[in-house]
């Protein structure tokens, strides 16, 4: 399969430059105008003409109009390239055109075959493809279309299937897929997206072209960043002309005067990363949300500087997932509020003090009107604030609830509904207090009356294969809403129930935020993976109505829900209590031997070979009862884990765990290494021990639940808290790293030779802290049967990334600068998160369980011990080692 063109048929001297009577002629230097016909010579209304403009990155399109004429005003006088597009014709370019010329006269050719099959957009792609059971087929929306459009070419570029598996394992950023789905998704995109497969599929039939107000627009848009930086996620307009956008994964803030088209780059200071949501403050200054660091920031205008914060409550350090903010112009404090998409909370933050308040949000079958099968009332998403009376309304994207949350009470009173559609995305609250909500996996958008508690739900056309991202509200009363499935804008009238769709120039375009400029025009921006979109570059698209004629619109038909309904039950995949549960964590915790080897087969049929000749050998020296507990307890296994993911090495651990216990005399037991105590490497006789105790003021702080997928909720009987703050039955506080911080100045020490390990082991990185030496060698190991990566928060030393699919070899990384503490995230699974410190010393150790450590092999003298937490930050005290010295103690408080 080509991949998409984006030149079309280029012509030079086809087009018959002539002039048209019936156009009126614009002054020079500023217009290009022409008719539009079709391969009979009859007019074309609804073909989108676009006059780019090279130097400024800009293009300008609109459409036809009955008589087949158009006219794109407000043009440089230089050269532009003149593009011709409809669906189900073939691209025109026109080279060198100027502003000011003869109008053109330009016929269109019908497409065919693979260049018809080119034109697909992506809602029609993604209707390609097809599930036995209606929920597993919105269950796979809802996880895998966040942040791109399924079915398009670029999406359909990978070729094995492993290149599938790690695709798919990254869409599914919340861990939402049903765990049956992930076990046969792989397979049924092949079946419908490789290959001949597309060969198979019904010939694209183009919608008819748009007409009346659906053509009455002008469309700017420019180009941002280099090619293949896409990721622009949210954009503001500002008080001085510019557009502001954010630049998610390159951090940083882009500039756009959209007089010059000049752009400017402010990169966020180091430690803050992937700036996500902006809005205007009251302050006159951009406020940002900082999902992957969990902070807040604020951009002074006038300094272009940076002020970042965390977004959780004091004394945290950093939020989960801040996401969306709104800001009340009429809040006489200017409150900021955001969700926080990591954590069942919404957040207010006060934009002097900085001071931050949480307003935990409900759980399961709290909601007003709840329906069934909810999905544990999490991801809080969207957020508005009401112009009627300051309302803060907020939505649960996988947790499917829109909530209320009111400013003037302490608690907030908080309120929630379930609305009668899935993925309640964006939403926006309307000038007459209606609350209007996108359903991002419904394809549908709907109003909430507060007051009746009833809503009317409209559907997009192809609503089964559409997902609107956001909506807004213009002051109009005009309701907007992304056609993100099929590159359009719609408004939608809430008098007439009109829709009217508004295509956009480019394809493959994921737009984002809606917003809107003094004059009433329509701003957005492009966010999808720079990979896939037309031209490679993410987008800020001005849509300016241009007049209203009748016609051209879709007529859409409400449907009245009261807010006492009910969803239908999902399917739940819970792990089944076991004894044995835990036996068999650390027996799947444990690698396979060396010489288990069954990849080297060339062939499924030689590799399942490799795996019996193996097993036989094993079982060969068991004797009769080993036999017999192997047998047992992988009965137990099939029974506790029927999706296991890699089966034969499954039952190769549990043999080699029954083998080993031959190998152990009766009652002892496997060693365990003991937390807290570090031996440096090449002490000497003489040297002191260092050792003391972390503690932990006051009562231990409520350790919030993990909200695991499925997947990863399965190695666990109970549900699993967050280990970030980990206190002991008497104070003692774990996961302190505690240092050598001065005294050992000008001094060198050997590298070790045996590597530091990161292991992720049931959705978990362990250990959570640890330290390591310059050059000394730390592995990378996944013991689970999912993929993982470890993605580097470093500064110093060079930032990596490395996925991990299951059953991968150890990687190694050699760090090579003193560093810490050093950050590590898996984005498959994001609660995994950990820590380590690079040290030019060997001087270092963790407390453990009860808050001890001890640091071997230090000379008599005086020290600068340091100890850090990741939730407390890091405390400082001098210490004297020798002969008498005290224990040594630090204190944390919350």
């Amino acid at each position: 399969m080509k991949m998409m063109r984006t030149e079309g048929i280029k012509t030079a001297l086809h087009y018959a430059l002539v002039l048209l009577v019936p156009v009126a002629i614009p002054a020079a230097g500023k217009s290009i105008h022409g008719t539009v016909s079709g391969a009979s010579g009859k007019v074309m209304e609804g073909v989108m003409v676009s006059a780019f403009d090279g130097d400024h990155r800009k293009s300008i399109s609109v459409f036809s109009q009955a008589d087949g004429s158009f006219s794109i005003d407000a043009l440089r006088a230089v050269d532009h390239r003149v593009r011709v597009r409809l669906m189900g014709q073939l691209d025109q370019w026109i080279e060198a055109v100027k502003p000011g010329g003869p109008a053109l006269a330009i016929p269109m050719r019908p497409a065919s075959g693979e260049a018809l099959e080119e034109q697909r957009p992506a809602n029609s792609g993604f209707s390609m493809l097809h599930f036995d059971d209606p929920r597993d087929r919105m269950n796979f929306k809802m996880m895998c279309s966040y942040c791109h459009q399924i079915g398009t070419i670029p999406f359909r570029t990978p070729e094995k299937p492993v290149d599938w598996q790690t695709m798919i394992t990254r869409m599914d950023g919340y861990g939402g897929l049903y765990p049956h789905t992930k076990r046969t998704i792989v397979q049924r995109l092949i079946d419908t997206y490789k290959d001949d497969a597309v060969k198979k599929w019904p010939p694209f039939v183009p919608p008819p072209a748009p007409s009346g107000k659906a053509t009455q627009v002008k469309i700017t848009s420019w180009e941002l960043g280099k090619p293949f930086e896409g990721s622009f996620h949210d954009l503001e307009l500002g008080p001085d002309g510019l557009v502001y956008a954010v630049n998610i994964s390159k951090g940083r803030t882009v500039t756009l005067d959209p007089e010059t088209g000049e752009q400017k780059a402010y990169p966020f200071p180091r430690g803050s990363h992937g700036p996500h949501s902006i809005e205007l403050g009251n302050d006159g200054h951009m406020w940002y949300t900082l999902c992957a660091s969990g902070q807040m920031a604020k951009f002074d205008l006038a300094t272009k500087k940076y002020t970042v914060c965390s977004s959780a409550e004091a004394p945290a350090k950093r939020g989960s997932f801040p996401h969306t903010l709104r800001i009340n112009p009429k809040d006489p404090e200017g409150l900021v509020w955001y969700t926080d998409a990591g954590r069942n909370s919404c957040f207010s933050l006060h934009p002097v003090s900085l001071e931050v308040k949480e307003y935990p949000l409900l759980k399961k079958d709290q909601a007003v009107a709840a329906g069934k099968g909810e999905s544990r009332g999490v991801t809080p998403y969207g957020l508005d604030f009401s112009p009627v009376d300051g309302m803060i309304w907020y939505s649960k994207l996988n947790g499917n609830r829109i909530g209320r949350i009111d400013p003037g009470a302490p608690d907030g009173d908080i309120k929630e509904w379930n609305p009668p559609f899935r993925g309640p995305r964006r939403l926006h609250v309307a000038p007459d207090g209606m609350v209007w909500v996108p359903g991002f996996g419904s394809g549908v958008f709907a109003r909430f009356d507060p007051k009746r508690e009833e809503w009317m739900v409209y559907e997009l056309p192809d609503a089964a294969n559409q997902i609107p991202y956001a909506l807004n509200v213009d002051p109009k009363g005009f309701v907007w809403i992304c056609g993100t499935g099929n590159d359009t804008l719609n408004r939608f009238d809430p008098r007439t129930e009109e829709l009217v769709e508004f295509r956009l120039p480019m394809r493959v375009s994921y737009t984002r935020e809606i917003e809107f400029d003094a004059a009433g025009n329509v701003w957005t921006s492009t966010s999808g993976p720079a990979r896939h979109m037309e031209r490679a570059c993410g987008e800020v698209i001005k849509l300016e109505l241009t007049g209203d004629r009748p016609g051209g619109g879709i007529q859409l038909v409400g449907r009245k829900v009261e807010a006492a309904h009910s969803h239908n039950r999902e399917i739940a995949y819970e792990a089944k209590p076991s004894p044995n549960r835990p036996l068999f964590d650390r027996i799947e915790a444990t690698k396979v031997p060396e010489g288990y080897r069954p990849e080297r087969g060339r062939n499924p049929q030689e590799t399942s070979r490799i795996h019996q000749a193996y097993v036989d050998q094993r079982m060969a020296g068991l004797s009769t009862p080993q036999r017999h507990r192997v047998g047992e307890l992988w009965k137990e296994k099939v029974k506790l884990d029927p999706g296991m993911a890699n089966r034969g090495r499954s039952f190769v651990k549990i043999l080699e765990y029954v083998a080993r216990q031959k190998a152990l005399s009766p009652g002892t037991r496997e060693p365990k290494g003991k937390p807290g105590a570090r031996r440096s490497p090449g002490e000497k006789p003489g040297k002191q021990l260092l050792s003391g105790r972390v503690r932990f003021a006051g009562p231990p702080p409520k350790r919030p639940l993990i909200q695991m997928n499925a997947e990863s909720r399965a190695d666990y009987p109970e549900p699993i808290r967050d280990e970030r703050v980990l206190v002991g039955a008497e104070g003692g506080l774990a996961n302190v790293f505690v240092y050598v911080k001065k005294g050992l100045e000008s001094k060198a020490y050997p590298v070790p030779t045996d590597a530091a390990l990161v292991n992720q082991e049931r959705s978990m990185f362990r250990p959570r802290v640890q330290g390591l030496q310059v050059g000394q060698a730390l592995h990378m190991r996944n013991s689970d049967p999912f993929i993982h990566n470890v993605r580097s928060l470093s500064r110093k030393n060079r930032p990596f990334n490395i996925a991990q699919p299951p059953g991968s070899e150890d990687r190694e990384k050699v760090l090579t600068k003193k560093e810490g503490p050093i950050t590590i995230k898996c984005d498959f699974h994001p609660w995994m998160i950990a820590h380590f410190f690079v040290m030019d010393h060997p001087f270092y150790a963790v407390s453990d369980a009860a808050g001890h450590f001890a640091i071997d092999g230090l000379a008599p003298g005086s020290y600068t011990l340091a100890a850090w937490h990741e939730a407390y930050g890091e405390q400082a005290l001098e210490v004297r080692v020798g002969p008498g010295a005290s224990p040594t103690a630090f204190t944390f408080k919350p």
